[in-house]
């Protein structure tokens, strides 16, 4: 969680599950497309391991003072389903196991900063 709220500001479960090799990068593309119907079905781990990842980082973002921040997940790209643009993670559909998956972490002082170099940044390509 620290290395990758260093590198862009905050981090996010499905970035986590990504690391920790419980989730496929082909899979992970296969749900934004909605082409699965929730994230759980194509991740390694049985649901109470999916559910420790969870737990541990809230816990340890709360520890370190990681500000929490509930993200959107819309599908991109493939077949789009009338009037559900919003990815499901869970199989269950519980709104309060969604609402772990969609939270993730902000370190809002390397956010700040990512922001002003990235402002800076943009600056000199102006000239």
């Amino acid at each position: 969680m620290d290395r990758q709220c260093l590198e862009k500001g905050y981090t996010a479960p499905v970035d986590m599950l990504l690391e920790l090799g419980m989730l496929e990068i082909k899979d992970y593309q296969n749900w934004q497309r909605g082409e699965v119907d929730c994230l759980e079905r194509v991740c390694h781990g049985n649901l109470h391991k999916l559910k420790d990842v969870l737990d541990e980082m809230r816990a340890y973002a709360r520890t370190s003072g990681y500000e929490p921040s509930v993200f959107v997940y819309h599908q991109r790209g493939g077949h789009r389903r009338k009037g559900n643009r919003n990815l499901r993670f869970s199989i269950s559909g519980n709104k309060t196991v969604e609402k772990l998956y969609s939270t993730g972490y902000v370190d809002s002082e390397r956010k700040e900063e990512l922001r002003k170099q990235k402002k800076q940044a943009e600056g000199q390509h102006d000239i």
